[in-house]
């Protein structure tokens, strides 16, 4: 699975893929580092809007748009070999695909009862464009809530020591590709296995971000027993 990621660089991935005025009102908003973004919290996400891509916030946490109310279930992750199938997740997947933008995220390594949390991310730190699924739920009262699940695929070699699944991460090549609302499901699949061997290095994090309250550039340093910081700074 994939249940927290770091958005900490201020440049965007997909600045150049949107209209200059679009990208001049983003390079204008506030931008806040997160070290320990969760499900259930609001993030940036680059998708089709049915005209042209976009750069748009979503609630983490996929609420599918036939649920009765927003008290329906919500889903964080989707896994790719049964995404096509699920009731949840087969018409986002066909037609409202997108791509998150993380510098890392954690995975947390079984060891008895012990979970030991790893910050993974690439071994140049350049970005990491996850593939997500959206859908937009409509209250009878005309209120919106747009919503996001980021998919997850089988663990490569580069991380399958820590946990057997991973994020699905998407190439610079086939971005405005793999937004595009047209394709076909042979298509989309090729998108989605095409980096599926990418090349990812980690280390063992301090358990201080096991605390979705903690947010802190210090959560990505490498654990040292007797330095565990502090929760926010």
């Amino acid at each position: 699975m994939c249940g927290r990621f770091v958005r900490n660089d201020q440049d965007s991935l997909f600045g150049e893929y949107l209209p200059r005025d679009t990208l001049q009102a983003w390079k204008q908003k506030p931008f806040a580092p997160r070290y320990n973004i969760s499900p259930g919290t609001v993030v940036e996400a680059f998708h089709h809007d049915g005209k042209s891509p976009n750069l748009e916030f979503f609630t983490w946490g996929l609420l599918p748009s036939w649920s009765k109310d927003q008290l329906g279930q919500r889903y964080s992750n989707a896994r790719i070999e049964t995404i096509a199938e699920k009731p949840s997740f087969k018409g986002p997947y066909l037609r409202r695909r997108c791509l998150i933008q993380a510098e890392g995220y954690y995975e947390w390594q079984t060891i008895g009862k012990d979970k030991i949390p790893f910050y993974i991310h690439k071994p140049d730190g350049k970005s990491l464009a996850l593939g997500g699924i959206w859908d937009i739920w409509a209250g009878k009262d005309g209120s919106e809530e747009f919503t996001l699940s980021l998919i997850t695929r089988n663990a490569n070699k580069s991380v399958s020591n820590i946990h057997d699944r991973m994020p699905l991460v998407i190439p610079e090549n086939l971005y405005l590709d793999w937004l595009d609302p047209s394709l076909n499901l042979r298509e989309i699949q090729r998108c989605a296995d095409s980096q599926k061997d990418i090349l990812l290095k980690s280390y063992e994090v301090s358990r201080l971000v096991n605390s979705t309250q903690a947010d802190s550039p210090s959560l990505i340093n490498p654990f040292e027993n007797e330095k565990q910081g502090s929760l926010f700074s």
